[in-house]
């Protein structure tokens, strides 16, 4: 009998195994088996260690609030209840979503998580000027004139049209160029300890199908 999502996926987090082998898992689980594994990955990533461990902190809060949530809905299996709805998620939109927002929709991650992960592909996000300077279509000087001659809200490529310095096309290589040397979420979320490397492959196909069922079957006729 194939377990309920929210068990599997608790599964996963807690113990590390692989999703064929949940089944298996569940069956030679105990409830001292499950205080056992959560008191010694707690040790792992508990938020007050911190220091010990030389991690950030608010890093490990969220892998706790994983391992925390992981522990109480495989407690509340062992006790033949079933799995609320993981992270008070609501149903899946029948539109097409951003990964973060479908890992969300799923159940998968709670927000908290996903927003950590954002702000560090936000972080390793190379700044549009600094993109345009390393393509040498703009100077560092030309950057900072750009800076101090936008509008109000005007983002600083379309500045750098209006006032001569690159061509449209130009401004779109350089934001082209930004979105591919930024990291993808997926890859956030592996190196933060959010996903285990095994759940990537299949959450981003079943994002990818999601996305695909709910495209617009008009689109290409758009004008």
């Amino acid at each position: 009998m194939k377990p309920p999502l929210g068990v599997a996926r608790a599964c996963v987090v807690l113990f590390g195994v692989e999703p064929a082998r949940v089944p298996e898992t569940l069956a030679r689980l105990r409830p001292a088996d499950l205080k056992v594994e959560f008191n010694r990955r707690a040790l792992q990533v508990h938020p007050d260690r911190a220091a010990t461990l030389g991690r950030d902190s608010r890093l490990l809060t969220e892998q706790f609030k994983l391992l925390r949530q992981a522990h109480d809905t495989l407690a509340h299996y062992l006790e033949g209840g079933q799995p609320s709805a993981p992270w008070g998620s609501a149903a899946l939109p029948a539109r097409p979503l951003p990964f973060g927002e479908f890992l969300y929709f799923t159940g998968w991650l709670p927000w908290a998580a996903i927003a950590t992960a954002l702000a560090a592909q936000q972080q390793q996000r190379r700044s549009w000027g600094a993109t345009a300077v390393g393509l040498g279509l703009l100077g560092k000087v030309e950057v900072e004139q750009l800076e101090l001659r936008r509008l109000e809200r005007e983002r600083l490529g379309d500045a750098a049209v209006r006032l001569g310095k690159l061509t449209g096309a130009q401004r779109d290589r350089v934001v082209a160029t930004q979105r591919r040397s930024t990291p993808p979420l997926g890859e956030c979320l592996l190196r933060l300890g959010l996903l285990l490397a095994h759940e990537l492959g299949p959450l981003l196909a079943a994002h990818a199908a999601h996305n695909a069922a709910c495209a617009d079957p008009f689109s290409r006729w758009a004008a």
